[in-house]
């Protein structure tokens, strides 16, 4: 969906001009994510050598057509700091929580670096469910009105 410059400037002042996500400030090259992801369809374009010979790899490329086109609405955007926006991806909210907070045992089962630096009390696990900035910033406007 394409989004005026007027709407784009609403969607990062949707919650204070951060993240939905995590919170951090909004700097340049944010992004505006589907809540509710829409997905885009895509064409597989095979590897072929070009007039010179140069072989270009096979991808898979847009084709245009939405996946899910009834999520394609402005009430379904919000501002998105690049990572938290590229991590979530096409999640649901709640599958992308619990990916979240399983995070530290996988980090902790998969690099060495993690379990030294837990080793030094460099890091510790605090067992914490993940809150996103949008439910604190509605839940401050709330007790604010």
């Amino acid at each position: 969906m394409k989004v005026s410059k007027e709407q784009r400037e609403s969607i990062r002042m949707m919650f204070g001009g951060r993240c939905a996500y995590c919170g951090c400030e909004l700097s340049a090259g944010w992004h505006i994510d589907h809540v509710k992801a829409v997905g885009h369809d895509l064409d597989y374009r095979p590897g072929r050598y070009d007039e010179n010979d140069n072989y270009i790899p096979s991808k898979y490329v847009k084709n245009g057509r939405v996946l899910r086109p009834e999520n394609d609405t402005i009430e379904n955007l919000y501002p998105a700091c690049r990572a938290c926006n590229i991590d979530k991806s096409s999640m649901p909210l709640e599958e992308w929580r619990q990916d979240l907070e399983e995070l530290p045992n996988r980090m902790r089962k998969y690099l060495p670096n993690f379990r030294h630096a837990e080793r030094f009390g460099l890091l510790v696990q605090m067992d914490v469910k993940v809150v996103f900035w949008f439910e604190k910033y509605r839940a401050n406007q709330n007790l604010s009105a």
